[in-house]
């Protein structure tokens, strides 16, 4: 089969790492716990917790403004944080 790589270019998946299984370089921008008690919230239909948290975490994350992108034609609006 033909390829557009340049000939002996390794195009092989590694199966060698686990990209599912965490290493002691993972980062977390929540705790297990933070987690739970969001999960509990939108299983509960807090939706005013859950959303309260997610703010919480943009902002701590550095995320100063609260955006909206849409189109001149309408149609849909996405919320930017």
């Amino acid at each position: 089969m033909e390829s557009n790589f340049p000939k002996g270019t390794n195009i092989e998946p590694n199966f060698g790492t686990d990209v599912n299984t965490p290493s002691e370089k993972t980062r977390y921008s929540i705790t297990a716990d933070e987690d739970a008690v969001y999960m509990a919230a939108v299983q509960a239909g807090d939706m005013e917790t859950a959303q309260r948290m997610v703010d919480e975490a943009a902002k701590s994350a550095g995320y100063a403004y609260k955006g909206y992108h849409g189109t001149t034609r309408g149609g849909f609006t996405v919320p930017i944080f």
